[in-house]
């Protein structure tokens, strides 16, 4: 069976390229992580949990940053 890490990474987290190092030593398959590029400005739609986003939204890495992060020689797969 493989199993996978996954993490919602954010400025005050673990920086991504120790967590995918520690993945790989503990025989992890894959390391997954969310991006959320776009946060709304208005707050018209409201967010489903409650009146306020949370702060993990806003501070989360860019997409670009996540994946240039990875440890030298590792290939970084994007899914849509």
């Amino acid at each position: 069976m493989k199993l996978c890490v996954s993490m919602f990474n954010t400025d005050y987290s673990i920086r991504i390229e120790d967590l995918a190092r520690e993945a790989e030593a503990w025989g992890f398959e894959s390391l997954w992580v969310p991006e959320h590029t776009h946060i709304p400005k208005s707050r018209k739609s409201p967010w489903p949990g409650g009146p306020n986003l949370p702060n993990r939204y806003p501070r989360c890495y860019n997409l670009r940053i996540g994946s240039e992060a990875r440890p030298r020689g590792r290939q970084v797969a994007l899914a849509a």
